[in-house]
């Protein structure tokens, strides 16, 4: 699986450093125009630029070949949907550590302040691209990768539908009555249940990807 996700970072290591430098610009706009009231959708907004090159590497795959070529390797299939969902996540990491690193520079020298409310933030960013992937990949094996372009519009569409959802969803249930009496903090509970509810989502989608390209012929 390692060198399934070294080829995929290798058809894109020149694209990726020029996204992360539009994602750079991106966060410092965002920062200085919204401020710290809107960090989710700012990380959001950098972490689908850095993604973006992901979906020009499938395309590329399929494109080329390069897609039925690597089943004639000494991998299974399950090892291929692995190194896609891996190299999804590994990007996703690139762009949230990115945008903190921004966030953390530009506070030197403006009046940002980083407090616990960032990781309630990152927990969401999380969620939402988590999401995002989750949605894209069972879409492409089943619709092809030529449509990958259609597919990540339609799948921001449905990733903004139950991302709010979610958060919404989340915070009416933990301020029911029967919960009140834990005295759960929101900064801590919150955050947390959204990991959780991203990994459930991207383990069932990765469920569905393996069992759709098990069954795809090339």
């Amino acid at each position: 699986m390692k060198g399934l996700i070294y080829t995929n970072f290798s058809l894109i290591r020149k694209v990726i450093l020029v996204y992360m430098l539009i994602g750079i610009g991106i966060a410092v706009v965002m920062l200085n125009v919204i401020g710290s009231e809107a960090l989710s959708l700012s990380m959001v907004m950098v972490c689908i630029v850095i993604i973006t090159p992901v979906w020009e590497a499938i395309k590329v795959e399929a494109l080329s070949g390069y897609n039925k070529y690597v089943l004639t390797l000494p991998v299974t299939r399950r090892t291929v949907i692995q190194s896609y969902y891996v190299f999804f996540f590994l990007i996703v990491m690139i762009g949230i550590i990115l945008f903190v690193s921004v966030l953390y520079v530009h506070g030197l020298f403006s009046m940002i302040s980083i407090d616990f409310s960032l990781y309630r933030s990152i927990t969401l960013a999380i969620l939402a691209m988590l999401t995002m992937g989750g949605i894209i990949f069972p879409l492409i094996f089943m619709l092809g990768e030529e449509k990958s372009d259609f597919i990540l519009f339609l799948s921001l569409g449905f990733m903004a539908l139950i991302v709010n959802l979610v958060r919404v969803g989340v915070e009416h249930f933990i301020e029911q009555p029967p919960l009140l009496k834990f005295n759960l903090d929101l900064l801590i509970h919150v955050p947390f249940i959204y990991i959780l509810i991203s990994i459930l989502i991207f383990l069932l989608s990765y469920v569905t990807s393996l069992a759709i390209y098990r069954k795809k012929e090339f």
